[in-house]
This record gives structure tokens, sequence and C-alpha cells, in this order.
């Protein structure tokens, strides 16, 4: 049976995570962790950062559950007019839309960005998602996109599985093909 972490423990893991490599200003975060329960308080500049600070807590283990006090504050150059981000967004969306066939319909609200719209599968859903949320001057994204009923049920779900599973096969394959040759000699 695998020894349980300490919150002390947990604490300067989640601490290092945060440091290391994943694009976060720690010095206006604060973490408690409380019994495995880890809460990030505190401000960042971009929501970029916050999504890096959410995501660096699922790499330590011990961690139970985690509540997200960040606050987005945007400094100079990175405050965008409402416009600029609605603008921004489409821009982004009309490169996305290969992915899917409906329209996505954009709002912006002090940056904070909200999708709503149908598609087909989930995993469109959260490409539109993932298409804009890096962008610059942006606080927050909601995505109230709703799956289309029915678009994955029977003969059609299996499709989606198929074509995932090519996906994955030929992202597996490229993947090797530019791994540098070794040689013979190791």
């Amino acid at each position: 049976m695998m020894a349980m972490k300490s919150d002390a423990q947990i604490r300067l893991e989640l601490m290092a995570a945060l440091e290391n490599g994943l694009s976060v200003d720690r010095k206006d975060l604060a973490v408690e962790v409380d019994d495995g329960f880890v809460t990030l308080v505190g401000y960042v500049g971009s929501y970029a950062e916050k999504l890096n600070a959410e995501r660096s807590v699922h790499l330590v283990s011990g961690v139970k559950a985690v509540a997200v006090k960040i606050e987005v504050r945007l400094v100079g150059s990175s405050r965008r007019d409402d416009d600029e981000i609605a603008r921004s967004s489409e821009n982004v969306l009309q490169w996305a839309m290969y992915v899917i066939d409906r329209p996505i319909k954009v709002q912006v609200d002090n940056g904070w960005i909200t999708l709503s719209g149908e598609v087909e599968r989930d995993d469109q859903r959260q490409a539109v998602e993932d298409a804009v949320q890096f962008l610059m001057g942006i606080t927050g994204v909601s995505n109230h996109i709703g799956i289309k009923a029915g678009a994955t049920e029977g003969f059609g779900g299996k499709l989606v599985a198929v074509n995932r599973a090519l996906d994955l096969a030929r992202d597996s394959v490229r993947a090797q093909a530019i791994r540098p040759l070794e040689s013979p000699s190791g």
C-alpha cells in the first residue's frame, strides 16, 4: 500500500510544478492544501496563465480536489477591447471550422468569451474552445456549445470511434517518423 502524502509534501510539489515550465508567474499566487484538497488563490496576468496553473495541479499525485480562486488581471498591452477579441475569435474559428460545419456564436463581455451553438461531437465542441482559449486579452471562456441529439448514436457513434482511432494511429506514425534515427551502436 502506497503511503499518503502529507499536505506539506503536496504543497511543495505544487509550488515546484507551478514554477517549472508552465508559464505561471507565482508571485501573486498562493497554494493552500488541507487533507489533499487544494485551493489556488491569487492573480495572474492572462487566462493562459490561469489555465496553466489549473493544469499544474493535475501533475501532482495526492490531490483529491481543486478549488480555483484565481482572477485574471490584464495589464498594459495585454488588455484588448471586446470588439477586438470578438474579431480575433471569429478569425481563429474560421481557421478551425474544418472541424465542424455548423455556425458557432461568440459573445465577449469584459474579455470573457461565451461560445454557443451546436456540433455533432464532443471533440468538435472542445476544439472550438481550444481555438480561442489562448487569445490575448481574454479573461475566461464559457463553452455552452451543445452536442446535436443522436449525432453519435448507432452507426454514427461507431464511425466517430473508428475515425478517432485512425487519427490516433496517424499521429503515432507521425510522431515516430520525426524521431531522429539512432545509430546501430546505440
